[in-house]
């Protein structure tokens, strides 16, 4: 079974800290997972869209620019082959940006539902 890291500000880093491909490789290791050049792609990637674009609004918006982005190495099924617990949600967390806004929301329903 996975272990999820908390990190502050979603999925985040601290400002004291800075992303680097040790941190997501040590970040990985708890999902028994070891990057390979094509994760690191995929996390390359998606920096590079919370950079341009800053926090993405919409789960599926960031499946499509994904899998469009991949299609030539599988697309779909070359990303869930890389991230078995699921694309955005451990990509994300390997790239140390925040989830999707529509995924936090989905959370925190739960959290209160669970609650009442």
């Amino acid at each position: 079974m996975s272990k999820l890291i908390k990190l502050p500000m979603a999925t985040g880093l601290p400002a004291q800290l800075e992303w680097n491909e040790s941190l997501a490789s040590s970040i990985a290791l708890h999902d028994d997972l070891v990057l390979s050049d094509a994760h690191m792609e995929v996390i390359h990637y998606l920096r590079r869209c919370h950079a341009r674009f800053g926090r993405i609004k919409n789960t599926n918006s960031l499946l499509l620019a994904l899998e469009t982005r991949f299609a030539l190495h599988g697309g779909k099924q070359f990303l869930q082959s890389l991230f078995p617990r699921g694309t955005v949600t451990q990509a994300c967390q390997l790239a140390c940006i925040p989830m999707p806004v529509d995924i936090d929301v989905e959370i925190k329903n739960k959290r209160r539902r669970l609650h009442e």
